[in-house]
């Protein structure tokens, strides 16, 4: 048994490694006079899921619950830098409620409800 779990081991290892070696290929493959470049996060995230879904069992489920939380956490950056760099005028209530929804997924589940207390608040008072 253990025999055969180390062949499997070393098959997936390998299977990750092509798929790898092909992800690093299709990123590289860029036409030298287009101005789009590949997104180089989006690969790396792609190079991450790889190698979490050929993870022995025992590193699998960690390796996607990491994964997982550092893609909210990108997708929040990105999301707050985009509301912020549009928000041309000063922050006003509206600006402060849609920021707080924005930073909500990252939150402690306290935070988070009071974050919604909020919102429900603003909803009362400007509906």
């Amino acid at each position: 048994m253990d025999r055969k779990r180390s062949l499997e081991n070393l098959s997936n290892g390998l299977n990750a490694a092509k798929k790898l070696l092909d992800l690093k290929n299709a990123s590289l493959q860029v036409d030298l006079n287009s101005e789009v470049k590949p997104n180089q996060i989006d690969t790396f995230y792609q190079m991450l899921d790889t190698v979490a879904s050929y993870s022995p069992p025992k590193y699998k489920k960690v390796l996607n619950e990491s994964i997982a939380i550092s893609n909210n956490y990108r997708s929040t950056y990105r999301n707050l830098k985009q509301h912020l760099n549009n928000n041309n005028r000063g922050p006003n209530s509206s600006e402060i409620i849609k920021t707080l929804e924005i930073v909500k997924p990252i939150l402690p589940n306290n935070h988070k409800a009071m974050v919604e207390k909020l919102q429900q608040i603003y909803k009362i008072i400007y509906s």
